[in-house]
C-alpha cells in the first residue's frame, strides 16, 4: 500500500539515509524531504501524510556555542508549531528524534523508569520538544513515537566515532578498558523507524544495537578492517577511571554509559539486524 512520509532535513544524516532506506524498501511510497530552515514549510499539505519524521534540529553543540534562545526556537518551538500543523491537519503519525541527552548522564545505566534530568541546553530542549509533542498527541489522538537513539555511527556518519577511526588507523596502541557504551549502526536505527512507521506505533523509545561496545575493542576492530595491528595497553583502568569522574569529555570515552538491555526491546518489531562487528566493517568500507 503506498504512503506519503515527510522527513525533515534535505541534507541531514539521518534524514538522508532513511528517506535512502524507505524508498529502496517501498519504491511506490513517496517519501519526500522538506527544509525546516524558513517558514517554507508551513506552506506544505500534510492532509494526505501518513507521518512526519522530524529529524532536523540544532545537534548538541560544545556548551555555549549555541544560545539558550536558538535551541528553544529550533529545537522546541519549531518542533511544537510542525506537530500542531500535522495534528490540525490530520497526519496519520509523528515521529520525533530525540536523544540519550535527555537523561543528563555522562556515566551509569539507563532503564525505562529511569527519570530524565538534562543537564546542556542541548538535551533540555529535546526534553522540552517531547513534553510538547505529548501534549499535542493527547489533545489531538495523533500517534506520537519519540525515539531517544544513544549515539548513531556509520558511513559517512559525524560526531565521536569519526575520531576513534582516525585513532585507530593512525596510532599502534590504544589503552585496554573495559568500559562500554550503547551505541547504534544507522541501519539499525533507520530499520527501527522504518517500523515503527509500519506499525504506526507511539510512545518512547531507547533503540541500541545488539551488544554493547567496548571502545577499545572497537578501535581494534576498526585497525583490522584496514590491515592495521592494534596493541591494547592493559593496567590503566584506575587512571582513566578518576579522569572520568572528573571530566567530562574522559567519561565519554572511558566511562560506561547504557541502556538496560531490556528497555531496548519493542516487543512488535526486530530491529537489531547488523552485529556490531558486521556495523564496524559496512562502515570502514563506507556502505
Amino acid at each position: 500500500m503506498s504512503r506519503r512520509i515527510i522527513i525533515t532535513g534535505e541534507h541531514g544524516y539521518l534524514a538522508c539515509r532513511l528517506a535512502d532506506t524507505l524508498r529502496t524498501k517501498y519504491p511506490d511510497w513517496f517519501v519526500e524531504q522538506i527544509s525546516v530552515r524558513d517558514d517554507g514549510w508551513k506552506r506544505i499539505d500534510m492532509h494526505d501524510a501518513d507521518a512526519i519524521v522530524h529529524t532536523a534540529g540544532i545537534v548538541h553543540q560544545r556548551e555555549g556555542a549555541v544560545s539558550r534562545e536558538e535551541y528553544e526556537r529550533v529545537n522546541v518551538r519549531l518542533t511544537a508549531q510542525l506537530a500542531a500543523k500535522a495534528a490540525k491537519e490530520g497526519a496519520g503519525q509523528f515521529v520525533f528524534l530525540s536523544s540519550m541527552s535527555v537523561y543528563g548522564m555522562e556515566q551509569g545505566r539507563i532503564g525505562a523508569d529511569t527519570r530524565p534530568l538534562p543537564t546542556s541546553l542541548y538535551g533540555r530542549s529535546k526534553l522540552a520538544a517531547e513534553r510538547c509533542l505529548k501534549r499535542i498527541g493527547d489533545q489531538s489522538g495523533m500517534p506520537v513515537a519519540v525515539v531517544r537513539p544513544p549515539m548513531v555511527y556509520g558511513p559517512g556518519c559525524p560526531g565521536n566515532y569519526v575520531r576513534l577511526s582516525a585513532l585507530a588507523k593512525r596510532f599502534p596502541v590504544y589503552p585496554k578498558t573495559e568500559n562500554v557504551r550503547s551505541m547504534i549502526y544507522i541501519g539499525n536505527l533507520c530499520d527501527c523507524i522504518r517500523q515503527i512507521l509500519i506499525l504506526r506505533l507511539s510512545g518512547t523509545f531507547l533503540p541500541q544495537d545488539p551488544a554493547y561496545i567496548n571502545p577499545s575493542r572497537m578501535v581494534k576492530e576498526i585497525a583490522a578492517c584496514h590491515g592495521k595491528r592494534c596493541i591494547l595497553v592493559p593496567g590503566m583502568n584506575g587512571l582513566l577511571d578518576a579522569l572520568a569522574g572528573r571530566f567530562g569529555v574522559f567519561a565519554r570515552l572511558f566511562g560506561t554509559l547504557v541502556y538496560d538491555k531490556k528497555s531496548s526491546v519493542i516487543p512488535e518489531i526486530s530491529y537489531q539486524n547488523v552485529s556490531v562487528r558486521e556495523a564496524i566493517r559496512l562502515t570502514e568500507r563506507g556502505v
